[in-house]
């Protein structure tokens, strides 16, 4: 499941990174990145989808560069 050097480091990046989603906050790479210093941002998806068996959206999206990057959701029920 994860194979990361530092499994602290990712574990708690799941974890913040599931609260934001909860929050109903859409989140691409740029703002892992920036808000958790995730490189890994489909790593972290998956481990999060895997230990909550959560369904977990995604969607490709244009950045104003015109960069394709995907971006990730939680539907709320």
């Amino acid at each position: 499941m994860n194979n990361n050097p530092n499994p602290k480091s990712s574990a708690s990046q799941c974890a913040r990174i599931y609260k934001y989603l909860l929050e109903g906050k859409t989140i691409s790479n740029g703002d892992a990145y920036f808000f958790f210093e995730c490189n890994r941002l489909a790593a972290r998806i998956y481990d999060i989808k895997m230990k909550h068996n959560v369904e977990i959206n995604s969607r490709f999206v244009e950045t104003m560069s015109g960069k394709r990057v995907k971006e990730y959701w939680i539907e709320k029920e």
